[in-house]
């Protein structure tokens, strides 16, 4: 319903009142809170620049001082940032220390995450239990595959709110019992080479007790991310380690230039929100996005960019 919603303050019980009230009202909405104090920044002529300047410094600090004040104990729920920006317009200076940002409710995001598992067809729900600590989910309990492990993983991101995943699924045994390594081995070899006919024998399985390693050298991350997926749906893989390296054939050129007019083409990522750095071959991303599902989406649209050897993904997701 609401977006944002905009509480000015000017140190009277009134003025607390009403920002109480607009957390009440965000929490229900998902809004953001701004909290602003007006101060009159009109000065004589006569002043002088440092004269101007320690006024203009304490005007800040006082109103500062009444939004601190203004927000008092926040609810649990609640996270403060500090935006620190002045912006000056005429006669006035709007000052914006504070942006409140109603956190979603750990039972919220326990529902939809429950809802979304049952959701998604390729999980079984039953058998796995969810738990969550401000906004981290951790799921327990067991899946019928490494592959559906990682999609109920998948499925956690998507929910909003969610600001970690601690997956710790077990990987059951499958019916008929459990086949032996050398059996896995090769089921892995006949996956990669139906998913990756041009490069499979590039792609080495190393196989120990059910679980994979892959080594090998390819030149796409989307070749890699094909692999580690080809293999997690064989019959009795219990985990997959992917230590497939990249080797581009492709000079990286004007990467950054590449992945943010991506990002601007995308209708997932917020391009506005995500910063691209690169030096070389080596990509880094910083910012803050919505969801787990936004942040991941970044990353696979980063790799895709030609040349790149390394995302360093340091974007956080809103809480």
């Amino acid at each position: 319903m609401y977006q944002n919603i905009l509480v000015p303050v000017d140190g009277s019980d009134v003025a607390s009142r009403a920002l109480r009230e607009a957390i009440g009202l965000a929490r229900g909405t998902s809004s953001h809170i701004r909290v602003i104090h007006l101060v009159n920044g009109a000065l004589p002529a006569e002043c002088t620049p440092s004269i101007i300047e320690e006024l203009m410094t304490q005007q800040r600090a006082m109103g500062e001082s009444l939004v601190r004040e203004a927000m008092g104990p926040l609810p649990q729920y609640v996270v403060p940032r500090i935006l620190a920006t002045d912006a000056a317009r005429q006669n006035s200076i709007v000052l914006m220390p504070q942006e409140v940002t109603p956190m979603r409710a750990d039972s919220d995001i326990k529902r939809d995450v429950e809802a979304e598992l049952r959701w998604s067809p390729d999980i079984w729900e039953t058998d796995i239990a969810v738990n969550v600590t401000s906004g981290v989910v951790t799921l327990t309990g067991y899946a019928a595959s490494a592959h559906e492990k990682y999609r109920a993983e998948v499925a956690v991101k998507r929910v909003a709110g969610v600001t970690g995943v601690a997956n710790d699924l077990g990987v059951r045994a499958p019916l008929g019992g459990m086949p032996t390594d050398p059996e896995i081995a090769r089921d892995a070899v006949m996956a990669l080479k139906i998913e990756l006919p041009a490069v499979w024998e590039s792609i080495k399985p190393i196989v120990k007790q059910g679980h994979v390693a892959l080594e090998g050298t390819v030149e796409w991350h989307v070749e890699r991310n094909r692999a580690e997926a080809a293999v997690r749906r064989v019959r009795g893989v219990l985990s997959v380690r992917n230590s497939i390296s990249l080797k581009p054939r492709l000079a990286p050129s004007e990467i950054k230039h590449k992945i943010e007019e991506a990002f601007r083409r995308s209708a997932i990522i917020d391009a506005g929100k995500v910063m691209v750095d690169a030096s070389g071959s080596e990509v880094t991303l910083r910012g803050e996005v919505r969801s787990w599902a936004e942040r991941d989406q970044a990353q696979a649209t980063a790799w895709a960019a030609p040349g790149v050897l390394t995302v360093r993904n340091e974007i956080t997701v809103r809480t």
